[in-house]
């Protein structure tokens, strides 16, 4: 048995968080933005937002279980009753609400940066699109054959599919969340270039332009190396420009986590070798490619175990959204 999988054994049958005796493995909690949700735009719909008193009453009431940094993982010592949170993306609200409350609880994190983000060269399409359909009532979106294809491949069911008009309704709230679930599919595929080409056409159809990102949205590089230089703080990779790794060639699998690699390295000084996946989406080609690109672990969203031998991977150890804890 490994020492991963030795971590890991029976995760799954229990959730972790429902136990009232120690847990035998980590709990390892996945989380992105900690903001107040009262700051987001009315009817923002991408919101993988946890509150500031959430976490604070989170670990307020999990005070019993001893922190530890992923850095740390492969130590079997630190595995029984223990919590370790993880921020994905580089939000620079992790640096200005989450670390005073981690700091209070003395509780490690590791926070898996997207490169692309840090240098400005792209943002969470997510997030743009959101903020393009606040106060719509409907949007015209392209129609693209092969996203629904994709979608009936990983989901092994037919998929909604756009209109002939190709306009979506959002009258009411439901309506408003079937639009946001067909525009946005498009954008966790495909090159940058594609992705970039999806939105502005998306933009054009609706006679409106691409917002710009928000400035200060996340983190810049010195906030990264201050953040690296923390004793409670471990930073890992998560891509360069943030696409789903599961269906991706196995270029552009290499290229985004090579560049996050290397971005990473460049700016800190030391090596990183920790990486997760964007959307938690990966194959067994991924999970080769990103081992062979020089990460000792890597990290899904999985929120329950499917057997025991998916633990004993160190290149897919499983995270459990904070927002179902």
């Amino acid at each position: 048995m490994t020492i991963v999988s030795s971590l890991f054994t029976d995760f799954g049958k229990t959730r972790p968080w429902q136990r009232k005796t120690p847990s035998p493995f980590p709990i390892v909690l996945a989380l992105h933005r900690v903001a107040q949700r009262s700051e987001m735009p009315e009817g923002t719909v991408f919101a993988a937002i946890s509150d500031p008193l959430e976490l604070h009453s989170y670990l307020k009431s999990h005070e019993s279980l001893l922190g530890f940094s992923l850095a740390e993982i492969s130590e079997v010592t630190k595995a029984s009753n223990s919590l370790c949170l993880t921020f994905d993306d580089g939000y620079r609200d992790n640096l200005t609400q989450a670390l005073p409350i981690l700091e209070q609880y003395d509780m490690p994190a590791t926070i898996f940066v997207t490169t692309g983000f840090v240098d400005r060269v792209t943002s969470p399409f997510e997030s743009t699109l959101s903020t393009m359909m606040v106060g719509l009532t409907e949007i015209r979106v392209p129609t693209i054959p092969w996203v629904t294809t994709l979608g009936r491949f990983i989901t092994g069911r037919q998929p909604m599919s756009v209109p002939p008009s190709g306009i979506l309704p959002m009258r009411s709230p439901e309506e408003h969340q079937i639009a946001w679930n067909m525009a946005q599919r498009p954008l966790k595929y495909g090159s940058l270039e594609s992705r970039t080409d999806y939105l502005e056409k998306l933009a054009e159809l609706n006679n409106m332009s691409v917002p710009p990102p928000e400035p200060d949205l996340f983190l810049n590089w010195e906030e990264v190396r201050r953040l690296d230089r923390h004793p409670l703080i471990t930073i890992g990779a998560h891509s360069h420009t943030h696409p789903r790794f599961d269906l991706a060639s196995p270029g552009q699998i290499y290229t985004e986590a090579k560049t996050s690699k290397i971005r990473l390295e460049e700016e800190l000084g030391h090596p990183v070798d920790l990486f997760s996946y964007p959307y938690g989406a990966n194959s067994y080609l991924a999970r080769k490619i990103v081992k062979a690109t020089g990460f000792r672990c890597a990290f899904t969203t999985s929120q329950t175990g499917q057997g025991r031998q998916q633990y004993s991977n160190p290149m897919a150890i499983p995270r459990i959204d904070f927002r179902d804890a």
